[in-house]
């Protein structure tokens, strides 16, 4: 923990956006696969994240993305992190509420400031499913967010909705509970007293 709290914190004065996965969250996701399996869904999901995103600027879609997009939304974004959903392309809304519910990182999404998003369907998309979509996804982000979306539409995808969402200005007790400085020096073995669960967190007093 240690180590990550050091890690956040040089980070977050030094990028744009700081974008976090948290593999607790496959814990549940998928609680009863075995451990080396379960890190490969996350990488995979990973994986899916960059190759979703390079796709929507350099594949033809219906509505691009382009990389001025990605650059408006990511830059000066701040806390983000990655949703990511598939679901039957007749249940928009099971699809909104799967995706939202699902985050990479623990998150309080309410308030968000910026949203990239990008749906890939089957050929005979309706635009009030498309539309619904991106409307669920938003609906708790600020009035005046920033949103861009694109649409893709490939035979590969007959039956199903995909959508990958990356949402900026989101709130993480991750990232609050990163207040004070913490250097490299701190999570160094020196030959100083050890850390311990009660150092790094203590007991609040009066809290039953």
């Amino acid at each position: 923990m240690a180590n990550a709290r050091a890690g956040i914190q040089r980070l977050r004065d030094r990028t744009d956006s700081l974008i976090l996965l948290d593999n607790n969250r496959l814990l549940d996701l998928v609680p009863n696969l075995p451990v080396e399996q379960a890190f490969a869904v996350m990488d995979h999901l990973i994986g899916e994240v960059v190759k979703g995103i390079t796709e929507s600027i350099t594949v033809p879609s219906l509505i691009n993305l382009d990389f001025s997009d990605v650059r408006t939304i990511l830059q000066s974004g701040g806390t983000s992190t990655v949703f990511y959903g598939e679901n039957e392309d007749h249940d928009p809304g099971r699809l909104v509420r799967d995706t939202l519910g699902n985050p990479l990182l623990e998150v309080d999404y309410h308030g968000a400031n910026g949203a990239l998003i990008h749906i890939s369907a089957g050929p005979g998309l309706p635009l009030r499913t498309a539309h619904e979509v991106v409307e669920g996804l938003t609906a708790a982000m600020r009035p005046d967010a920033n949103v861009i979306f694109g649409v893709r539409v490939d035979r590969k995808y007959s039956g199903i909705l995909r959508v990958l969402v990356i949402m900026t200005g989101v709130r993480s007790p991750l990232v609050e509970a990163v207040r004070e400085s913490v250097s490299i020096a701190d999570v160094v073995s020196d030959g100083s007293t050890p850390r311990t669960v009660e150092s790094d967190f203590p007991r609040v007093k009066g809290r039953r």
